[in-house]
């Protein structure tokens, strides 16, 4: 398994959380591949999730694989290549 791993789990949440408890609005980025679509976003916060990477799970016989937000396409690949 690929061993880039990075759980940022509890700090989304605790991001989450704030803008509930604050009255802010922020809006959610991975990778940035599809900016152009859609309509312009205004927000108080950017929340990132390009950092959130890593492969939870993979189950090769079960053709599942369970891999965090921000996992790269080039990472999922190079996992199913392997096997």
């Amino acid at each position: 398994m690929h061993s880039t791993q990075n759980d940022l789990s509890k700090q989304i949440q605790d991001t989450v959380l704030q803008a509930i408890n604050t009255n802010k609005t922020f809006t959610i980025k991975a990778g940035g591949s599809k900016d152009f679509y859609g309509r312009n976003v205004t927000a108080d916060k950017l929340l990132s999730l390009a950092e959130h990477q890593g492969i939870i799970s993979y189950e090769p016989t079960e053709l599942v694989i369970k891999a965090r937000s921000g996992t790269p396409l080039k990472i999922l690949q190079q996992v199913l290549a392997e096997n």
